[in-house]
Protein backbone atom coordinates (compact mmCIF):
# COMPACT_ATOMS: atom_id res chain seq x y z
CA UNK A 1 0.00 0.00 0.00
CA UNK A 2 2.60 2.29 1.07
CA UNK A 3 5.03 1.66 -2.05
CA UNK A 4 1.72 2.23 -4.52
CA UNK A 5 1.49 5.30 -2.79
CA UNK A 6 5.04 6.87 -2.92
CA UNK A 7 5.24 5.42 -6.51
CA UNK A 8 2.04 7.83 -7.22
CA UNK A 9 3.45 10.47 -5.54
CA UNK A 10 7.11 10.31 -7.98
CA UNK A 11 4.49 9.63 -11.45
CA UNK A 12 2.52 13.19 -9.83
CA UNK A 13 5.36 15.57 -11.51
CA UNK A 14 3.05 17.77 -13.37
CA UNK A 15 2.57 20.84 -11.40
CA UNK A 16 -0.26 23.90 -12.47
CA UNK A 17 -0.25 27.22 -10.41
CA UNK A 18 -2.43 29.80 -10.54
CA UNK A 19 -1.46 32.78 -9.11
CA UNK A 20 2.17 33.62 -9.19
CA UNK A 21 1.97 36.85 -7.38
CA UNK A 22 3.69 38.19 -3.98
CA UNK A 23 3.82 34.85 -2.14
CA UNK A 24 3.12 32.45 -5.55
CA UNK A 25 6.13 32.81 -6.90
CA UNK A 26 8.28 31.92 -4.25
CA UNK A 27 6.41 28.52 -3.71
CA UNK A 28 5.86 28.06 -7.84
CA UNK A 29 9.95 28.23 -7.72
CA UNK A 30 10.40 25.87 -5.22
CA UNK A 31 8.21 23.28 -6.63
CA UNK A 32 10.02 23.42 -9.77
CA UNK A 33 13.20 23.18 -7.60
CA UNK A 34 12.11 20.38 -5.79
CA UNK A 35 11.79 19.07 -9.91
CA UNK A 36 8.80 18.93 -10.47
CA UNK A 37 7.37 20.51 -14.07
CA UNK A 38 5.95 23.22 -13.88
CA UNK A 39 2.93 25.58 -15.98
CA UNK A 40 1.65 28.77 -14.96
CA UNK A 41 -1.35 30.59 -15.80
CA UNK A 42 -0.63 34.70 -17.67
CA UNK A 43 -0.62 36.59 -14.74
CA UNK A 44 -1.13 40.64 -14.48
CA UNK A 45 2.43 41.20 -13.67
CA UNK A 46 4.44 39.98 -15.71
CA UNK A 47 7.62 39.90 -13.78
CA UNK A 48 7.17 36.61 -11.37
CA UNK A 49 5.80 34.52 -14.70
CA UNK A 50 8.98 35.72 -17.15
CA UNK A 51 10.87 34.46 -14.29
CA UNK A 52 9.64 31.52 -13.65
CA UNK A 53 9.42 30.78 -17.51
CA UNK A 54 13.45 31.55 -17.67
CA UNK A 55 13.94 28.91 -15.06
CA UNK A 56 12.44 26.64 -16.99
CA UNK A 57 8.37 27.05 -16.48
CA UNK A 58 6.02 26.64 -19.18
CA UNK A 59 3.28 29.52 -19.45
CA UNK A 60 -0.25 28.69 -20.21
CA UNK A 61 -2.67 31.70 -21.90
CA UNK A 62 -6.04 29.83 -20.58
CA UNK A 63 -6.87 27.43 -17.26
CA UNK A 64 -8.05 24.61 -19.85
CA UNK A 65 -4.27 24.73 -21.00
CA UNK A 66 -3.09 24.30 -17.64
CA UNK A 67 -5.38 21.77 -16.21
CA UNK A 68 -4.55 19.77 -19.19
CA UNK A 69 -0.79 19.94 -18.26
CA UNK A 70 -0.92 19.35 -14.58
CA UNK A 71 -1.91 16.21 -12.29
CA UNK A 72 -1.93 18.62 -9.26
CA UNK A 73 -2.67 22.31 -9.20
CA UNK A 74 -2.00 25.29 -6.79
CA UNK A 75 -3.62 28.11 -6.24
CA UNK A 76 -2.53 31.43 -4.75
CA UNK A 77 -5.10 33.69 -4.45
CA UNK A 78 -6.90 36.54 -3.25
CA UNK A 79 -10.09 35.85 -1.98
CA UNK A 80 -12.80 32.71 -1.92
CA UNK A 81 -14.66 34.74 -4.77
CA UNK A 82 -11.62 34.44 -6.98
CA UNK A 83 -11.14 31.12 -6.13
CA UNK A 84 -14.59 29.93 -6.78
CA UNK A 85 -14.57 31.77 -10.12
CA UNK A 86 -11.42 29.76 -10.94
CA UNK A 87 -12.88 26.26 -9.97
CA UNK A 88 -15.70 27.32 -12.62
CA UNK A 89 -14.08 27.85 -14.92
CA UNK A 90 -11.39 25.13 -14.94
CA UNK A 91 -14.45 22.43 -13.93
CA UNK A 92 -15.34 21.55 -17.05
CA UNK A 93 -11.89 20.74 -18.54
CA UNK A 94 -10.92 18.81 -15.26
CA UNK A 95 -10.31 15.18 -14.97
CA UNK A 96 -10.88 12.47 -12.49
CA UNK A 97 -7.63 11.80 -10.34
CA UNK A 98 -6.45 15.35 -10.16
CA UNK A 99 -5.92 17.55 -6.69
CA UNK A 100 -6.18 21.24 -6.24
CA UNK A 101 -4.12 22.64 -3.54
CA UNK A 102 -5.54 25.96 -2.21
CA UNK A 103 -3.04 28.32 -0.54
CA UNK A 104 -6.02 30.90 -0.42
CA UNK A 105 -6.79 32.65 2.86
CA UNK A 106 -10.20 31.14 2.32
CA UNK A 107 -13.94 30.70 3.84
CA UNK A 108 -14.25 26.97 5.25
CA UNK A 109 -17.67 27.13 4.16
CA UNK A 110 -16.85 28.05 0.88
CA UNK A 111 -13.84 25.18 0.84
CA UNK A 112 -16.20 22.35 1.64
CA UNK A 113 -18.94 23.60 -0.96
CA UNK A 114 -15.95 23.10 -3.46
CA UNK A 115 -14.76 19.68 -2.09
CA UNK A 116 -18.41 18.42 -2.39
CA UNK A 117 -18.61 20.01 -5.74
CA UNK A 118 -15.62 18.14 -7.31
CA UNK A 119 -15.66 15.25 -5.85
CA UNK A 120 -18.44 14.14 -7.96
CA UNK A 121 -15.85 14.86 -11.28
CA UNK A 122 -13.10 12.73 -8.77
CA UNK A 123 -11.11 15.64 -8.10
CA UNK A 124 -9.57 16.15 -4.83
CA UNK A 125 -9.66 19.96 -3.09
CA UNK A 126 -7.00 20.23 -0.36
CA UNK A 127 -6.80 23.22 1.30
CA UNK A 128 -3.33 24.30 2.38
CA UNK A 129 -3.50 28.18 3.54
CA UNK A 130 0.31 29.28 4.14
CA UNK A 131 1.73 31.54 7.31
CA UNK A 132 4.86 33.85 7.02
CA UNK A 133 6.10 36.32 4.28
CA UNK A 134 7.29 36.72 0.60
CA UNK A 135 11.11 36.18 1.55
CA UNK A 136 10.36 32.90 3.70
CA UNK A 137 8.31 31.80 0.54
CA UNK A 138 11.32 32.94 -1.80
CA UNK A 139 13.73 30.37 0.74
CA UNK A 140 10.91 27.25 0.70
CA UNK A 141 10.52 28.06 4.78
CA UNK A 142 6.88 28.97 4.44
CA UNK A 143 4.43 27.32 7.35
CA UNK A 144 1.32 25.07 5.37
CA UNK A 145 -1.68 24.32 7.01
CA UNK A 146 -3.37 21.75 5.34
CA UNK A 147 -6.83 20.24 5.36
CA UNK A 148 -7.26 17.12 3.54
CA UNK A 149 -8.29 13.04 3.56
CA UNK A 150 -4.95 10.88 4.87
CA UNK A 151 -4.74 9.40 1.70
CA UNK A 152 -4.89 12.63 -0.08
CA UNK A 153 -2.87 13.92 1.90
CA UNK A 154 0.03 11.30 1.69
CA UNK A 155 -0.20 12.22 -2.04
CA UNK A 156 0.40 16.21 -1.55
CA UNK A 157 2.72 16.39 1.23
CA UNK A 158 5.69 15.89 -1.07
CA UNK A 159 5.07 19.05 -2.86
CA UNK A 160 3.78 20.87 -0.23
CA UNK A 161 6.76 20.31 1.62
CA UNK A 162 9.18 21.56 -1.45
CA UNK A 163 8.04 25.01 -0.21
CA UNK A 164 7.79 24.90 3.30
CA UNK A 165 9.69 24.41 6.87
CA UNK A 166 6.58 23.17 8.66
CA UNK A 167 3.45 21.11 7.02
CA UNK A 168 0.89 20.44 9.65
CA UNK A 169 -2.71 18.44 9.02
CA UNK A 170 -4.95 19.69 10.65
CA UNK A 171 -7.62 17.02 9.48
CA UNK A 172 -10.05 17.07 6.16
CA UNK A 173 -10.74 19.45 3.82
CA UNK A 174 -11.69 22.92 5.15
CA UNK A 175 -9.43 22.65 8.83
CA UNK A 176 -6.76 24.41 7.22
CA UNK A 177 -8.66 27.05 6.34
CA UNK A 178 -10.31 27.21 9.89
CA UNK A 179 -6.97 27.07 11.33
CA UNK A 180 -5.45 29.71 9.11
CA UNK A 181 -8.73 31.80 10.21
CA UNK A 182 -7.55 31.42 13.91
CA UNK A 183 -3.77 32.38 12.94
CA UNK A 184 -4.83 35.89 10.59
CA UNK A 185 -7.24 37.14 13.32
CA UNK A 186 -4.45 36.90 16.15
CA UNK A 187 -1.89 38.65 13.53
CA UNK A 188 -4.17 41.25 12.02
CA UNK A 189 -6.29 42.45 15.40
CA UNK A 190 -2.63 42.70 17.02
CA UNK A 191 -1.68 44.67 13.96
CA UNK A 192 -4.83 47.05 14.58
CA UNK A 193 -3.29 47.00 18.23
CA UNK A 194 -0.50 47.95 17.45
CA UNK A 195 -0.70 50.75 15.16
CA UNK A 196 -3.57 52.11 17.27
CA UNK A 197 -1.41 52.06 20.44
CA UNK A 198 1.83 53.86 18.57
CA UNK A 199 -0.56 56.27 16.96
CA UNK A 200 -1.65 57.20 20.30
CA UNK A 201 2.30 57.16 21.72
CA UNK A 202 3.27 59.39 18.46
CA UNK A 203 0.40 61.92 19.33
CA UNK A 204 0.99 62.26 23.15
CA UNK A 205 5.03 62.92 22.80
CA UNK A 206 6.02 59.04 23.61
CA UNK A 207 9.11 57.87 22.27
CA UNK A 208 8.67 54.98 20.07
CA UNK A 209 12.27 53.99 20.72
CA UNK A 210 11.82 53.34 24.15
CA UNK A 211 8.54 52.49 23.86
CA UNK A 212 9.68 49.58 21.44
CA UNK A 213 12.82 48.79 23.89
CA UNK A 214 10.18 48.34 26.73
CA UNK A 215 7.68 46.22 24.64
CA UNK A 216 9.94 43.88 23.68
CA UNK A 217 11.12 43.11 27.57
CA UNK A 218 7.87 41.86 27.93
CA UNK A 219 4.75 39.81 26.71
CA UNK A 220 3.93 42.09 23.89
CA UNK A 221 6.30 41.47 21.99
CA UNK A 222 5.28 39.12 18.81
CA UNK A 223 6.14 38.54 15.43
CA UNK A 224 3.94 41.07 14.15
CA UNK A 225 5.31 43.44 16.36
CA UNK A 226 8.97 42.19 14.99
CA UNK A 227 7.59 43.12 11.11
CA UNK A 228 5.89 46.33 12.32
CA UNK A 229 7.45 48.00 14.69
CA UNK A 230 11.12 47.32 14.43
CA UNK A 231 11.37 48.56 10.74
CA UNK A 232 9.50 51.56 11.65
CA UNK A 233 11.76 52.97 13.97
CA UNK A 234 14.19 53.46 10.70
CA UNK A 235 11.51 55.46 8.87
CA UNK A 236 10.36 51.85 7.05
CA UNK A 237 6.81 51.22 7.52
CA UNK A 238 7.00 48.41 4.87
CA UNK A 239 7.64 45.66 7.02
CA UNK A 240 4.71 43.91 7.46
CA UNK A 241 3.79 42.88 3.76
CA UNK A 242 -0.18 42.21 3.79
CA UNK A 243 -2.41 44.44 2.52
CA UNK A 244 -5.06 46.56 4.79
CA UNK A 245 -7.36 45.04 2.09
CA UNK A 246 -6.37 41.22 3.26
CA UNK A 247 -6.69 42.20 6.47
CA UNK A 248 -10.00 43.05 6.38
CA UNK A 249 -11.00 40.39 4.41
CA UNK A 250 -9.30 37.98 6.53
CA UNK A 251 -11.15 39.53 10.09
CA UNK A 252 -14.84 39.44 8.01
CA UNK A 253 -13.84 35.44 7.42
CA UNK A 254 -13.58 35.29 10.48
CA UNK A 255 -16.27 36.75 12.28
CA UNK A 256 -18.35 35.03 9.47
CA UNK A 257 -17.05 31.78 10.86
CA UNK A 258 -17.57 32.15 14.05
CA UNK A 259 -21.16 33.37 14.04
CA UNK A 260 -22.06 30.28 12.00
CA UNK A 261 -20.80 28.99 14.89
CA UNK A 262 -23.59 30.50 17.32
CA UNK A 263 -20.76 32.77 18.58
CA UNK A 264 -21.02 36.61 18.95
CA UNK A 265 -17.63 37.52 18.69
CA UNK A 266 -18.32 41.50 20.02
CA UNK A 267 -14.02 41.66 19.88
CA UNK A 268 -13.83 41.37 16.78
CA UNK A 269 -16.45 44.50 15.76
CA UNK A 270 -13.61 47.48 16.95
CA UNK A 271 -11.09 45.70 14.87
CA UNK A 272 -13.30 45.68 12.12
CA UNK A 273 -14.67 48.92 11.95
CA UNK A 274 -10.51 50.03 12.25
CA UNK A 275 -9.97 48.19 8.99
CA UNK A 276 -13.06 49.44 7.32
CA UNK A 277 -12.28 53.35 8.01
CA UNK A 278 -8.90 52.59 6.55
CA UNK A 279 -10.26 50.62 3.20
CA UNK A 280 -13.04 53.49 3.04
CA UNK A 281 -10.23 56.01 3.22
CA UNK A 282 -8.36 54.37 0.27
CA UNK A 283 -5.74 52.70 1.72
CA UNK A 284 -6.51 49.23 0.66
CA UNK A 285 -3.36 48.43 -1.40
CA UNK A 286 -1.21 49.45 1.23
CA UNK A 287 0.96 47.64 3.84
CA UNK A 288 -1.00 46.97 7.28
CA UNK A 289 2.33 48.58 8.86
CA UNK A 290 2.15 51.66 6.41
CA UNK A 291 -0.67 52.55 9.13
CA UNK A 292 2.43 53.61 11.09
CA UNK A 293 3.66 56.09 8.49
CA UNK A 294 3.20 59.41 9.93
CA UNK A 295 1.37 60.73 6.30
CA UNK A 296 -1.29 57.73 6.65
CA UNK A 297 -1.58 58.16 10.30
CA UNK A 298 -2.12 61.72 9.88
CA UNK A 299 -5.02 61.46 6.90
CA UNK A 300 -6.49 58.23 9.07
CA UNK A 301 -7.05 60.86 12.28
CA UNK A 302 -7.48 64.14 10.96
Amino acid sequence: MIDRELERVRVMTKVGFVGVGLMGHGMAKNLMKAGNDLTVIAHRNRAPVDDLVGLGAMESQTLAELSAASDVIFFCLSDSSVVEAVVAELKPDLRAGQIIVDATTARPQSTAALQEELKERGVDFVDAPITANPEKAELGQLTSLVGAADEVFRQVEPLIQSYSATVLHFGPTGMGHTAKLMNNFVTQATGQLLALSYSVARQAGVDWTKLHAAMSGGAAKSGTFEKMITPALEGDYRGHEFTLANSWKDIRYFAEFAESLGRKPTLVEGVLDSLEAVNDAGFGDRYVSEMLDPEVDAKLNA
